[in-house]
């Protein structure tokens, strides 16, 4: 009787220990939330488009999260895994979300001939235009005071260019996916695409999904420029590669690709005009940080944004790295973290918990 109760008990606890296991992978889920689309102008009269996904209850506390994607994507970058993606199971979880389509990307206005509008944008005028514009926007709909933000990739460096600003103070919270401070030292395709930055014609755009379907400037290679360049996680299949940039890769304006090339060329995160030192401004931000990191990202090696941890003056800030080696299914590199066949189990449900502990009190309408 006694050894029955011993083993009752023992499977008991190795039961509670599974569940427990299965819990820190678990997110809430409401059913489908609701999606509306809301139109606005930028300060320079670009027509953007802010996508809201309404859960059904909000979380208490919670504060809307504004998701800022990649500058070669689009808002569809949160939403195109399997219909699974971060915008919508954070929305399922009660989390009020918004997703900004910027200038020339998904719905948002684009250069056209009867608008006579050009890729001739640069990373400050994302920054002080369409996220100035997109914050407000986005406070105005929710009747809050904060917002959290999110920001993949270079829209992750904007978030952070943004947070310097006057506009600041209606951050809460920040969640980076993929950011680095800078490049200090460029891999063989960053080099590569340095040098073919000479040849680029000003106004002009760079055709994102035409490069995928270009080879790789290496020669041999098996992979196009776009696999090598974000999906090299060979966790991401071919289909899943190809529906992404199908959907969400966008042209690119030349002016903001040699602004970024002037970066890789000089290791440093500055405005077009060489005025304002972004990466000396990191120090300004005191918000609490999160900043998600893949073991094998092309675009932004974890001891890159180990190094942004440090310029940041937030008291309270994380860096998790997606790796085998820290229990994750596999090692995570820059689309793997949004679209990788198990992100929704590995990635999400770790932002959805940080989101939820440092959960906004704060319920002021803004005026």
């Amino acid at each position: 009787m006694l050894r029955s109760c011993n083993q009752l008990f023992s499977s008991l606890v190795i039961m509670a220990i599974c569940l427990m296991g299965c819990a820190s992978h678990f997110i809430p889920d409401q059913g489908t939330p609701n999606v509306d689309t809301y139109y606005f102008r930028s300060q320079d009269g670009w027509k953007l488009a802010l996508t809201r996904y309404m859960p059904k209850y909000s979380f208490a506390n919670s504060a809307p999260l504004l998701m800022i994607h990649d500058l070669y994507s689009n808002a569809d970058s949160f939403a195109s895994h399997r219909n699974q993606g971060l915008a919508t199971c954070l929305a399922r979880a009660g989390i009020m979300v918004f997703v900004l389509d910027f200038r020339g990307a998904g719905i948002s206005e684009k250069p056209a001939w009867w608008n006579k509008r050009q890729y001739d944008w640069s990373f400050d005028d994302l920054v002080k235009y369409d996220l100035s514009a997109s914050v407000l926007e986005a406070l105005r709909i929710s009747g809050r005071s904060q917002i959290d933000i999110l920001g993949h990739g270079l829209g992750g460096m904007a978030v952070l260019a943004f947070a310097q600003t006057e506009y600041g103070k209606y951050i809460h919270n920040i969640i980076l996916i993929g950011v680095p401070a800078r490049w200090r030292e460029l891999n063989a395709l960053q080099r590569s695409l340095l040098q073919a930055a000479n040849q680029l014609e000003p106004a002009k755009p760079i055709p994102a999904q035409m490069m995928h379907k270009i080879s790789s400037p290496f020669v041999g290679a098996k992979e196009t420029l776009f696999e090598t360049m974000l999906a090299n996680d060979k966790l991401l299949d071919r289909q899943t590669k190809d529906q992404f940039a199908s959907s969400c890769l966008e042209n690119i304006s030349s002016t903001l690709a040699l602004q970024v090339a002037s970066w890789w060329k000089t290791n440093s995160f500055k405005s077009l005009d060489d005025k304002t030192d972004y990466l000396q401004g990191l120090s300004k931000i005191h918000s609490p940080m999160l900043i998600v990191s893949g073991k094998i990202d092309n675009l932004a090696d974890p001891n890159e944004s180990l190094e942004l941890l440090d310029r940041v003056s937030s008291k309270d800030k994380t860096l998790r790295v997606f790796s085998k080696a820290n229990g994750y299914s596999d090692n995570y590199g820059h689309l793997g973290l949004l679209i990788g066949p198990n992100a929704n189990e590995d990635v999400f449900p770790f932002i959805y918990r940080w989101l939820k502990k440092h959960a906004c009190s704060e319920r002021k309408k803004i005026e």
